[in-house]
């Protein structure tokens, strides 16, 4: 997929939100990569961002009621090891990896980025931004107290969200508990696809227990991610291990 079609489908999005006291945002699930060659031709380490993958899905909130819906995920890299998945955007260098996913976040509408463990997360992508001269506004209001709120807030750390009380846990820890895959065979661009869909589906389990969105909500999105990720397994088979059973045997009866 094209930076530009993505974008313009957020666009999209945010032009039907006019309807009064409703408003849609865009969720993105940020997961990286640092450059998997240890060391620089210096022998020292280069710390350099490698990969991104970023999952796509709509909010929409209104009195009393919110709903999700899943869209889209995309990796980004640079030439290397991690362009090993087709469809993966491959980059020259760390810079125009930056630049690409700048554009792919800094909407209009202001989305809301998901992480896990973001106070490490978005200081280094601040740092590495930094090193490569390139502005990312985004990336300072991420790392702004700011609201809390769902509809106003610009990022949303879910290590923090489902223990404000401090406890952590590695992400592959929280990701098994959901039932996403994993395994020695899923590698590269493919295991940060897989990590951002499961951060979305994270995050949808979290809305529910918390008690922002119903459980019928939290089910139509379950529902809406399998069948975007049996098509997707057309072209990156990793997407068929999220499908759900019940949809491969309905598949299978046609």
């Amino acid at each position: 997929m094209q930076q530009a079609e993505i974008s313009q489908r957020n666009n999209s999005h945010t032009a039907g939100a006019g309807r009064a006291n409703e408003i849609d945002r865009t969720l993105l699930s940020i997961v990286i990569a640092r450059d998997p060659e240890p060391l620089s031709h210096s022998g020292c380490a280069t710390g350099c961002l490698s990969a991104i993958a970023l999952g796509i899905a709509i909010m929409r909130l209104a009195p009393g009621k919110a709903e999700l819906d899943f869209r889209d995920v995309q990796g980004l890299c640079t030439r290397g090891s991690y362009a090993d998945v087709e469809e993966a955007i491959s980059f020259g260098n760390e810079t125009e990896l930056l630049c690409a996913a700048t554009r792919l976040i800094e909407v209009p509408q202001s989305p809301l980025l998901v992480t896990w463990n973001g106070s490490a997360v978005i200081p280094y992508l601040r740092s590495r931004a930094f090193a490569g001269d390139r502005r990312a506004d985004w990336l300072l209001k991420a790392a702004s107290p700011g609201p809390e709120g769902l509809a106003t807030a610009y990022h949303l750390d879910l290590s923090r969200y489902l223990f404000p009380e401090g406890l952590s846990i590695p992400i592959e820890q929280a990701l098994f508990e959901i039932g996403a895959p994993s395994g020695p065979e899923i590698k590269g661009i493919a295991r940060l696809e897989i990590a951002a869909c499961g951060l979305l589906l994270l995050a949808a389990k979290a809305f529910w227990f918390r008690g922002e969105i119903s459980t019928e909500a939290y089910n139509r999105f379950v529902g809406s991610f399998s069948e975007r990720a049996h098509h997707l397994s057309a072209a990156r088979p990793h997407f068929g291990l999220f499908v759900r059973e019940e949809d491969s045997m309905n598949e299978q009866l046609q």
